[in-house]
């Protein structure tokens, strides 16, 4: 995410448009999100560590946008309250929806343990999955960590979701080139100013 951030910002200076990070961000981050889906217990490596690369790098390219854009497009009045605004929902929607896929997880786990005969799922709901060889019975892991499989890629399937979302706030933004509006910024004459001739 932090090598995309900084791509995308030198790119953004340099050419002075948002929008094509945002809209690339919208392709990128879902197709990772997607590619996290088809996780299995015996994923490897280099498929895990590839997947998380895609959905962060395509996440980076357009983190920083949304606060470029609320700069650029409202006036210079409202930036303040915009920026506020977007900072407000960024921060709700990451709270609401960590919430959300939390009580997604546990219900999932929760409803596929229950076929488990003889097996008390309160332990599986209450750890992290990083334990669960350290506590539950041999005879028992491997439906367990099929059914924590199943939950998780739930989740992901959430996660993807809203990834794929983002289309929609990429596509409707105000294309406005950064250079031009501060060429014209800086070039427009003070009211009230009278031309002097060199």
């Amino acid at each position: 995410m932090v090598p995309a951030a900084i791509v995308s910002g030198g790119m953004v200076q340099k050419f002075g448009w948002y929008n094509p990070f945002m809209i690339a961000t919208a392709v990128i981050m879902p197709i990772g999100a997607g590619l996290l889906c088809t996780f299995t217990p015996t994923t490897g490596h280099a498929k895990w560590i590839a997947y998380q690369f895609l959905f962060g790098f395509g996440m980076g390219l357009g983190m920083q946008q949304p606060n470029l854009a609320a700069q650029a497009t409202v006036a210079k009045r409202q930036v303040p309250t915009a920026i506020s605004v977007l900072m407000f929902f960024q921060t709700l929607g990451g709270a609401v929806f960590a919430s959300v896929g939390q009580n997604l997880l546990s219900s999932r786990l929760v409803k596929g343990l229950a076929s488990i005969p003889d097996f008390d799922s309160s332990n599986v709901v209450h750890i992290g999955a990083t334990e669960l060889r350290n506590v539950i019975p041999a005879k028992y892991l491997p439906q367990v960590i099929d059914v924590y499989n199943v939950a998780l890629k739930d989740v992901f399937y959430l996660g993807a979701a809203l990834a794929a979302c983002t289309i929609f706030g990429a596509l409707t933004i105000e294309w406005k080139n950064l250079k031009k509006s501060a060429n014209v910024t800086q070039k427009a004459p003070v009211e009230g100013a009278k031309e002097v001739a060199p």
